[in-house]
């Protein structure tokens, strides 16, 4: 079996080791008697000192020799037997292993992080499906979803309540009332097609536009600074009800990072048959481990919320057609950027 042989660079060292100790063993023994031999003096005193030279070389060499064999061979396969046992009893399949070595050993290492690396990723899918299943998951993020808008209509009746009583315009409550009803009745219609994918319905937007709608439906802090980055006369075929259903949740997902005195940039450009929208906050900024995670359904770094808003962004985008990308620093914040197709 391949796991009963010894990596050959590995087989290849030691026996060259054993050979070149046998040699030096060898010629140390010989080479006196051949001499002594020779001159006729082969005394048993000097025969005496002799065998206790011989074997103490012997002894030495053999003692180097085990050593070396247990430091090149042995100890990093202990090390690595070490690191399966802890892995099996954890079950923490995030688990990578860091050893040096000879080439076999670090192939070797990198063997197992490649497996356990399918493993874990074999283990997420398994339990997304076991959790959610098709209809479920389209579900429940449609039901995410629409907290957003309903949060918006509440806020906005109680605005529009106090201004009537002060006899103040209303127009602006009005329309961002119908924004938000418009906004729900395309998540509905999705939800009511449960077999295919998400329906695309472009129309000729402003890209400045978009995010403005977007943010009339979200309630950004009085100490939370928000900057739109776009060129104002920018005109693009887009399904605005979609992207503003991700930016939605972006805008969110930043709002809940920053702290008092963050502030949130907002940026769309148009490219060659896309367009790009970001959202770039200076919160607190996510970890390698946490990047890896943070589209997966349920998965959440902050105290309240049900970790669907990241996933929900994935499934539109995928769906239209897009990519998202994500950039983040400890300490310094991130940046989502999410790219679909256009027509100009």
């Amino acid at each position: 079996m391949p796991g009963d042989t010894m990596p050959s660079s590995i087989h290849s060292k030691l026996v060259a080791a054993f050979t070149v100790t046998l040699i030096v063993t060898v010629i140390t023994v010989l080479t006196p008697i051949f001499y002594i031999a020779y001159a006729g003096m082969l005394a048993e005193e000097f025969a005496l000192w002799y065998t206790i030279a011989v074997l103490v070389i012997v002894v030495g060499s053999s003692t180097l020799y085990a050593i070396y064999i247990n430091r090149v061979a042995f100890s990093p396969l202990k090390l690595i037997d070490r690191f399966l046992a802890e892995v099996a009893s954890a079950g923490d399949l995030s688990a990578r292993l860091s050893i040096s070595g000879g080439r076999e050993v670090v192939s070797l290492a990198n063997s197992i992080n490649n497996i356990l690396s399918k493993l874990e990723e074999k283990t997420k899918e398994l339990v997304i499906k076991e959790w959610l299943g098709g209809v479920g998951q389209i579900a429940l993020m449609g039901g995410h979803d629409l907290r957003n808008p309903l949060q918006t209509i509440r806020y906005s009746i109680y605005l529009l309540e106090d201004d009537l009583k002060k006899g103040l315009p209303i127009e602006g409550h009005l329309d961002r009332i119908d924004r938000s009803v418009r906004y729900m009745d395309k998540i509905v219609s999705d939800l009511q097609d449960l077999s295919k994918s998400m329906r695309i319905e472009p129309s000729k937007v402003k890209l400045v536009n978009v995010i403005k709608d977007t943010l009339s439906m979200v309630e950004v802090p009085e100490n939370v600074e928000v900057i739109v980055d776009a060129d104002p006369s920018a005109e693009v075929y887009l399904d605005a009800a979609l992207i503003e259903r991700a930016l939605v949740n972006l805008v969110l997902n930043a709002i809940q990072t920053v702290s008092k005195g963050g502030k949130i940039v907002i940026s769309a450009r148009v490219g060659d048959g896309s367009v790009s929208f970001s959202v770039e906050d200076t919160g607190s900024g996510m970890s390698r481990n946490e990047l890896d995670k943070i589209f997966t359904p349920f998965y959440t770094t902050k105290p309240k919320g049900l970790g669907l808003g990241l996933s929900v962004v994935k499934n539109v985008i995928e769906n239209y057609g897009g990519k998202i990308e994500v950039e983040s620093e400890l300490g310094k914040g991130t940046r989502f950027t999410m790219t679909v197709p256009h027509k100009v």
